[in-house]
């Protein structure tokens, strides 16, 4: 989806995917890992309970539920040190779904890497 706006002179501009908003494109390294982490996203993503991956979906009908469960968990702990190491100031990825949709939803419970948490660890009585 790209968003158009309109010069002073009345030329509509349609923003290219990956612009800083100025017509200059983000870096290569910024590019490939935009497209990534989006990649990981939805490799892990859930629509009204059902994955949105044929791979867990194959485990789940396989293996049973309990076992996709525990895949889908060990995928985001290997997502989470990808996005530890790449998230800086200078590529802030704060703002990504996987963020909100994912790695939150998981802190509530204590499910995330043990990194995540920082030095104290997962305290139950934070997420009440």
């Amino acid at each position: 989806m790209s968003v158009s706006y309109y010069t002073k002179n009345g030329t509509r501009v349609d923003q290219k995917h990956f612009d800083n908003g100025d017509n200059t494109p983000w870096s290569n390294s910024e590019i490939a890992r935009e497209i990534i982490m989006n990649a990981l996203y939805d490799a892990v993503k859930k629509h009204q309970s059902e994955y949105n991956n044929i791979y867990l979906e194959h485990v789940e009908n396989d293996w049973g539920t309990s076992r996709a469960v525990a895949v889908r968990k060990k995928m985001i702990q290997y997502i989470w040190r990808i996005f530890e190491k790449y998230h800086t100031s200078k590529f802030d990825m704060s703002g990504h779904p996987i963020n909100h949709e994912v790695f939150h939803i998981l802190e509530r419970h204590g499910e995330m890497p043990k990194t995540y948490y920082g030095r104290s660890g997962y305290n139950k009585s934070n997420y009440k």
